[in-house]
């Protein structure tokens, strides 16, 4: 075990994140920590940037669906890139545990739910409006794809995306071993 020492505004402000996560401070602590390191640092490898909120939904917006589908596409390609990047073994599961710990990182709630025969229940709050969710969906159905798995019941609106994942532990990405 190890102890740091934090401004203490920091700790005000974790204090405050952890009441809203409904969670203790070590708990929060941990989990940044543990998504940092597993997600983030290798983002700043690959020179990701960070969009406000805003500027992003200004520049969905002037995309129409076609425009969407190409950046979806790319976007799926560089989330694989991501995970090959950090050797994380590319099925359904790992991908959605990809996509929560970036939801993690960008404070954007993320909730699942078991619906049985292996489907789960995903549901994503971005608020970004209805060119943002086109955009996921696209991606999402992409990168499911990859892996032979079923993605359906897709449900969106200006605030969130859900949408119905049926894992199993065949879908792997089918060229796995290329690039």
């Amino acid at each position: 075990m190890k102890g740091f020492r934090l401004d203490e505004k920091l700790v005000e402000s974790l204090v405050e994140d952890t009441k809203k996560k409904r969670t203790n401070l070590n708990n929060n602590v941990s989990m940044i920590l543990s998504a940092y390191t597993s997600h983030y640092k290798y983002m700043e490898k690959l020179h990701y940037f960070w969009l406000s909120p805003d500027m992003m939904s200004k520049i969905l917006k002037s995309q129409n669906e076609t425009q969407l589908k190409k950046l979806a596409n790319i976007y799926a390609k560089n989330i694989i890139k991501q995970m090959r990047f950090s050797n994380i073994e590319m099925n359904s599961h790992s991908i959605m545990d990809f996509i929560e710990g970036s939801c993690f990182l960008r404070n954007i709630p993320f909730s699942e739910k078991k619906m049985g025969n292996g489907s789960i229940k995903y549901s994503i709050f971005y608020g970004l409006g209805r060119h943002w969710n086109i955009l996921k969906k696209f991606a999402i159905q992409t990168l499911m794809e990859s892996t032979n798995t079923p993605v359906n019941n897709f449900s969106t609106n200006n605030d969130h995306i859900s949408f119905i994942v049926k894992h199993s532990s065949n879908n792997n990405l089918s060229n796995n071993n290329n690039t």
